[in-house]
C-alpha cells in the first residue's frame, strides 16, 4: 500500500511522536473481502530553529560588551535577562513538541553563553595627548 506525502502530512497534523494505523478494506476479485493494514511512524518535529534566538541574543550582548556601549555593556543582570528571554521559545516549544532534548540543549547553550559573555570586556583604547 502506497501512501502519498500529502496524506502522511495530513495524518501528522493530528499527532506526533507516535504512529498511525491506516486500514483499507474492500472486495477482492474472488468475492471476498481484502484488508490491508499499514503502520505509519510519525516522527516528532524538533524545533531546533529556536536555538537561533539564543545565538542572536549572545551576539547582541557580546557586541554591546565589546564596544562598551548600550544597555548590556555593564549590566550582567540585563544580559542574563535577555538570554533567559531568548531561551523561552526553545524551552516552551521543545516541551510542547515532546522533544525535551531541545529544552536541555537550549538551557545548556544559554548557560554556557552567560558564563562566556561575562568574560568579555570593553576594548580599552588609550589616547596619547
Amino acid at each position: 500500500m502506497q501512501l502519498s506525502a500529502e496524506l502522511i502530512d495530513e495524518i501528522a497534523q493530528f499527532d506526533v511522536s507516535t504512529q498511525a494505523t491506516v486500514i483499507i478494506s474492500g472486495p477482492d476479485a474472488n468475492g471476498g473481502t481484502q484488508v490491508a493494514v499499514r503502520i505509519v511512524p510519525l516522527p516528532a518535529r524538533a524545533p531546533w530553529w529556536t536555538l537561533t534566538f539564543i545565538a542572536l541574543a549572545a551576539v547582541v550582548i557580546a557586541r554591546a560588551r565589546r564596544k562598551g556601549t548600550g544597555v548590556f555593556s555593564d549590566s550582567a543582570r540585563r544580559a542574563n535577562g535577555l538570554l533567559a528571554l531568548a531561551t523561552v521559545p526553545a524551552v516552551v516549544l521543545g516541551w510542547y513538541s515532546t522533544e525535551t532534548v531541545v529544552v536541555l540543549v537550549g538551557i545548556a547553550v544559554a548557560t554556557v553563553a552567560g558564563f562566556l559573555l561575562r568574560r568579555i570586556t570593553a576594548d580599552t583604547k588609550t589616547v596619547e595627548v
